[in-house]
């Protein structure tokens, strides 16, 4: 008999245990969206992918604001081809209707001269940084950005 409880409660462990990993990767399902969608922006090249999830208050540890990173993406766009982000390590800790995203990342892309290599982070260390998210009326907006530590 005792066996037989020991068996009920690993099972109701086991339950409890997925229902809490469901409810906590359902929460951070959209936000996960937002950088997922900003990863395949690089990807495409695609700048207006990039700046739509950019809050209209968005400023970063740089200073910059969205028009600022307009033009940078511009530049980027046009100097590299074949952008690929790769995140190696993400963590999102969400509080309510903000959350912070950090990420573990390398960028490698094709240069202008037909070479392909790290532009950020490199094969030994990635690069690291943390996004931060709010939510508007439905959708989860980027509105800061800390400084990169680009080994």
């Amino acid at each position: 008999m005792r066996h037989l409880l020991s068996g009920k409660m690993m099972g109701i462990g086991v339950i409890a245990l997925l229902l809490i990993w469901y409810l906590v990767t359902a929460q951070n399902r959209p936000i996960n969206r937002v950088i997922r969608e900003v990863q395949d922006g690089f990807h495409d090249e695609d700048a207006s992918v990039c700046l739509g999830y950019l809050s209209s208050d968005y400023i970063d540890a740089y200073g910059y604001g969205p028009d600022d990173i307009r033009l940078i993406l511009m530049d980027i766009f046009q100097s590299l081809d074949d952008i690929n982000v790769i995140i190696l390590e993400k963590t999102v800790r969400r509080q309510g209707r903000n959350a912070d995203v950090s990420l573990d990342f390398r960028i490698v892309a094709t240069h202008e001269l037909g070479v392909r290599g790290y532009i950020i982070g490199d094969m030994k260390q990635p690069a690291h940084v943390v996004v931060h998210l709010s939510k508007s009326d439905r959708d989860w907006r980027i509105t800061s950005l800390d400084r990169i530590e680009n080994p």
